[in-house]
């Protein structure tokens, strides 16, 4: 008897350890808005090329790389701008992810502005949080901070 209850309880304990999860990074795909952080800052047409404009008003050099955007790579000097060319985006296996960075480790917050004509503007400041603080400890204030602008499949631009 014993034996069957164990058998029941692991089989049990297995089953919601594989059941789905819900991923809070993307928007409802009905289109409702709901709040929150996991809402995209800007949208564009996917199936055309699109325009990254990184502004680096952070008073810090930036460095920038991408995996997934040709020759999108480099350091923008403080006040610099830089203009990246991404291709349209038909498939997630396509997905735009520009990783922006102080080399020297200081945190970095992005605002985003819809330009129009398919551009949207990246604002790149130096984050809330305290230099130095780890997220999520004692010495987080909860200020945001950000290291990737990642544009999906859908033309949706979010901050990581």
């Amino acid at each position: 008897m014993k034996l069957k209850t164990f058998t029941l309880a692991t089989a049990i304990a297995a089953i919601a350890g594989i059941t789905p999860l819900t991923v809070y990074s993307q928007p409802s795909p009905t289109g409702n808005y709901r709040p929150g952080y996991w809402q995209p800052t800007a949208t564009v047409d996917n199936t055309r090329f699109m325009q990254l404009q990184l502004i680096n008003d952070s008073g810090v050099a930036v460095a920038y790389d991408s995996t997934n955007v040709s020759a999108a790579r480099g350091v923008i000097p403080t006040g610099g701008l830089v203009t990246i060319s991404v291709p349209p985006i038909t498939s997630a296996n396509q997905i735009a992810n520009v990783n922006i960075y102080n080399p020297q480790g200081a945190l970095l917050a992005f605002d985003y502005r819809n330009v129009g004509n398919n551009v949207v503007a990246v604002r790149i400041r130096r984050s809330d949080l305290v230099y130095g603080a780890t997220p999520g400890s004692s010495t987080d204030i909860g200020a945001e901070y950000d290291n990737a602008v990642y544009v999906d499949e859908k033309g949706r631009v979010y901050s990581f």
